[in-house]
């Protein structure tokens, strides 16, 4: 992969994951500012549960869809399969939902006064169905790189929503975790009718429901819905151990520090949207070398580029707090200082994980990812329950080592990595940067 001659698309997809960016930034200034510390950690549990759901639901039938439709000119069994898989799938968990999510939430916040419990029984079911087709809409252009119409679709969900909380706000209707779910929800609801419209080309299918496509999702999903589980699980665990041994207002200031790793989120997101498509079409060519060149690349330039995102987060945690929260979380330096290190995790992490999809190999990723579960869980819950806020903030970067260290160990079966190779990768991002700055073109 030449960066150069993906740069356009490269920044449409930047621009893309901006729009977590400010979207985090005007849930600071429209939310967690103005929602006592109840309502904002009872969101924030409810939150979680949607987002592990969605994120299960994207591993079970889109990652697959977006693999299989990077390799074949012909998708149309592909998306008929997916689209149904994922409906299949959002329909059980809201029925399990509305049945026994008074019973989860017990477990998993004993001191609920059936608030949370109430909460997740309305919104789950809503949540889910209002952001159905947009989360298989942009899964589906991935696979074309069709990045600037998943802009579109982002940027209705995530700017209308805050559009939406900030005219609650004037007209004085939002004070309650409630009230904000069912924002979103609306704001949901937009991004998914404007996704309709964008996809309806990718939509066009020739071949409808193909019993071998289905299976073929499921084969290969089955086992990035495990992986993915885990890790949904992983990366939820901390909430669900803070408000058991903490309470909601540690989940409050433990959230409010957490949202400095968006940073990293966007840019897990951005390598997944070329990086599996493009292993996928890669691998199946034949074509380890590039691969490799590409991994070596593409982790030296998002290292560097995360430095400044490092420095500000383990050097100045405590002025980047006040000037987020006006004071309100001044405490929580600690917990952002503990997370800055993810900074040099999340490169090798993110590029790692999303070849080995590509390559075809989530079967041993999922064996791999059982271990992970286990250490993590275990960290978890001995550093929450023995250092509170600031362990779970711990266990955290620790666990997201443990599982980037096994990736790495095994991408070596494929082709040599090694720190040495990604460091010499520098020469080529000042090339690259003298390159731009002279000629002014990428």
């Amino acid at each position: 992969m030449e960066f150069g001659k993906h740069i356009g698309k490269g920044l449409w997809a930047f621009a893309d994951k901006a729009l977590p960016a400010i979207y985090g930034v005007g849930f600071i200034l429209l939310v967690i500012r103005v929602l006592p510390d109840s309502e904002y950690g009872a969101f924030v549990v409810v939150q979680s549960m949607v987002t592990i759901v969605t994120a299960l639901g994207g591993s079970l039938a889109l990652q697959p869809l977006t693999k299989f439709s990077a390799e074949t000119k012909e998708n149309g069994e592909y998306i008929v399969a997916s689209l149904g898989l994922l409906a299949a799938f959002f329909a059980l968990v809201s029925l399990v939902t509305v049945v026994g999510g008074g019973y989860l939430v017990s477990i998993l916040l004993p001191t609920d006064d059936g608030k949370v419990a109430g909460l997740l029984r309305l919104y789950m079911p809503l949540l889910l169905f209002s952001g159905f087709y947009r989360i298989f809409a942009t899964a589906l252009l991935q696979a074309s790189y069709a990045v600037a119409r998943i802009f579109w679709i982002d940027a209705v969900y995530f700017l209308g929503t805050l559009l939406l909380i900030a005219w609650a706000g004037l007209v004085g209707r939002f004070s309650s975790a409630s009230e904000l779910l069912a924002l979103i929800t609306a704001g949901q609801a937009l991004s998914t009718v404007l996704a309709v419209v964008l996809a309806r080309k990718a939509m066009s299918v020739r071949k409808g429901y193909n019993p071998a496509a289905l299976r073929q999702i499921w084969d290969f999903g089955k086992y990035t819905f495990g992986g993915s589980s885990i890790y949904s699980v992983f990366s939820q665990l901390d909430i669900f151990f803070i408000s058991s041994f903490v309470g909601v207002a540690g989940v409050a200031v433990y959230s409010a520090s957490k949202i400095f790793t968006r940073i990293f989120d966007m840019v897990a997101q951005v390598a997944q949207m070329f990086l599996v498509p493009y292993s996928s079409k890669t691998y199946r060519e034949g074509g380890l070398d590039k691969m490799k060149t590409t991994a070596e690349k593409a982790i030296c330039f998002s290292t560097i580029l995360l430095l400044p995102v490092l420095l500000v987060m383990v050097f100045l945690p405590g002025p980047a707090m006040h000037l987020l929260y006006r004071g309100k979380y001044d405490h929580g330096a600690l917990i952002v200082q503990i997370f800055g290190f993810i900074a040099l995790i999340t490169p090798w992490n993110v590029v790692l994980s999303n070849f080995i999809v590509g390559i075809g190999k989530a079967k041993e990723t999922f064996y791999y990812a059982v271990l992970f579960l286990c250490v993590s869980a275990a960290s978890f819950f001995a550093c929450t329950r023995w250092f509170g806020v600031a362990g779970a903030a711990a266990a955290y970067v620790g666990s997201f080592l443990f599982i980037t260290v096994v990736l790495f160990v095994y991408i070596q079966r494929f082709f040599p990595l090694s720190l040495t190779a990604v460091a010499a990768r520098t020469r080529d991002f000042l090339m690259f940067v003298r390159h731009t700055l002279s000629t002014g073109r990428f």
